[in-house]
């Protein structure tokens, strides 16, 4: 079987389908397109979400720092302060002993 053509039929079929192959890609490009947008949209989504996390935790963080001389004692600081007292209390025991015993 032979099948006979003429130049511009061969080259009308092949411009076709090249036209077939382009638009085929274009559409497959397109689909691509499409999700790797929807992908870096999610992503985008997420790094704001994420920023705001993180700015909301620094925000805390500083609040901690600012709030933190307020409401806590160091332990160096609790430690002295309690040795005071102490010598306080037992200088006032003694005291008390000798006036206890004079009497």
């Amino acid at each position: 079987m032979i099948i006979e053509m003429k130049f511009w039929e061969v080259l009308s079929l092949l411009i076709g389908f090249m036209g077939f192959v382009f638009a085929a890609g274009k559409i497959l490009m397109a689909q691509v397109e499409k999700r790797l947008d929807i992908r870096f949209g999610a992503l985008e989504e997420a790094r704001k979400e994420t920023e705001t996390g993180h700015m909301r935790m620094e925000r805390e963080f500083l609040e901690f720092k600012a709030t933190l001389p307020l409401e806590y004692v160091r332990r160096d600081d609790f430690i002295r302060s309690q040795t005071v007292i102490e010598a306080k209390l037992d200088a006032l025991y003694s005291r008390l002993d000798a006036i206890g015993k004079q009497k």
